[in-house]
């Protein structure tokens, strides 16, 4: 979801987290908006690419622009547990890999990028 209209400050948002299988989680969204001084070139921001997507359990993962040089590719399942986790010691800023998830059910995953600069995710849905 996206949501706008938010003056500089730091906010904390109560949510609940449900699944198609009727579990639900509540959680905490904490999160901090800055005034913006500036724009970024999207040519030069960092990307992560998941394909084919939907997949049957392997799906190929492409990092782009890799700023940092530290990372950890997590992939969480739908009920928020994490089933998988890579640390990537990017070279030249690129890096790629396959994700296997053909020992897991069918359904809708996160793969997360976390570096110490922040976060980047996509959804994943294996059929």
């Amino acid at each position: 979801f996206v949501v706008g209209g938010f003056a500089p400050n730091t906010y904390s948002v109560d949510a609940i987290l449900s699944n198609g299988f009727g579990c639900e989680v509540p959680l905490v969204l904490n999160f901090t908006v800055d005034v913006c001084v500036g724009t970024e070139d999207v040519a030069l921001a960092e990307s992560i690419e998941l394909f084919p997507n939907p997949t049957s359990g392997r799906a190929t993962v492409r990092l782009r622009n890799l700023r940092a040089s530290d990372y950890s590719l997590q992939v969480f399942d739908a009920a928020g547990r994490m089933v998988r986790q890579r640390r990537i010691l990017p070279l030249q800023g690129e890096y790629q890999a396959e994700v296997d998830l053909t020992d897991m059910p069918g359904g809708a995953y996160l793969v997360r990028l976390v570096s110490g600069d922040g976060l980047l995710v996509r959804r994943l849905v294996v059929e």
